[in-house]
């Protein structure tokens, strides 16, 4: 397993206080953004400036822009930035929605996909503004699966579900892995498995997001807040989504879920989130 991707533990360390202004219109884009730059990227509340979204810009005296694709005047922004000391900008763009080659930028553009996740906008701000490069990864090739011996037995693994029918396909896929499988049917079942175990600490919680008594989404949101105890605060989920349209992966990153994966679940994608997220 050495050579798997290992994730950041704690939050990156900059190399400076420094300023963002933010050109997002959507409020929940917005504020997945403001929530991951103050608890993963160590920026101050007080230095993230949500600027007006259609209001006419001729400086911005910020270092880092972050602005989405669909702004209108986009490449009048790509201008000014390259004019006022080589500022950095980060542009946003739905992968979904937006699946073209991404248009030649200037060099201080960096383009994300949306939804934001946190490992993904720590590693560029730890490239562009980190104290150490200690944080940051070699490009790797995509994880082949089946030419790699996966052996996860020392893991457990809550799977919350409440379609017996994909219980038993996620069941099937992970008992190749070797984890300790304990299964949920509902949210409210969930956290009190969660809490109620006493010699089992999962590792790692799958998540079905459309569920009766408790949906994905809220049962993710009681974790987060401590609900089913404080050591399962930072577990990683992952959401097991029916659909991958832009809206539903935004709900799963806000939720404060870790990443998705969409129905029908496909063994090597599964075995792949299996292995990016436990072996951190």
């Amino acid at each position: 397993m050495s050579q798997q991707k290992k994730k950041l533990n704690t939050p990156i360390e900059l190399i400076n206080d420094i300023q963002v202004g933010v050109l997002i219109d959507k409020d929940s884009v917005f504020n997945n953004l403001s929530n991951l730059l103050v608890k993963n990227c160590n920026v101050k509340a007080n230095n993230i400036q949500r600027f007006d979204y259609l209001l006419q810009h001729h400086e911005l005296n910020v270092d880092l822009l972050v602005i989405d694709n669909e702004h209108p005047e986009l490449d009048k922004l790509i201008a000014l930035c390259e004019q006022l000391n080589k500022k950095y900008m980060l542009i946003l763009r739905d992968l979904l929605l937006n699946k073209e080659v991404k248009t030649s930028y200037p060099e201080n553009c960096h383009v994300l996909n949306k939804p934001l996740t946190q490992d993904q906008l720590s590693f560029k701000l730890a490239s562009l503004f980190g104290t150490s490069k200690r944080f940051l990864l070699p490009a790797q090739k995509p994880l082949k699966t089946d030419e790699v011996e996966i052996n996860l037995s020392q893991f457990n693994v809550l799977l919350v579900d409440d379609n017996m029918i994909n219980l038993e396909v996620a069941k099937a896929i992970l008992k190749r892995t070797g984890v300790a499988i304990t299964c949920a049917s509902d949210g409210c079942e969930a956290i009190e498995t969660l809490k109620s175990q006493q010699t089992t600490s999962f590792d790692l919680i799958l998540m079905d997001c459309q569920m009766p008594n408790l949906n994905g989404y809220d049962t993710t949101a009681a974790i987060r807040k401590g609900h089913a105890g404080t050591a399962y605060k930072q577990v990683p989920i992952i959401a097991m989504t029916a659909s991958a349209m832009a809206g539903d992966r935004e709900r799963c990153i806000s939720a404060g879920m870790n990443d998705y994966i969409t129905k029908p679940i496909k063994p090597d994608t599964l075995k792949s989130k299996l292995i990016m997220w436990l072996n951190r």
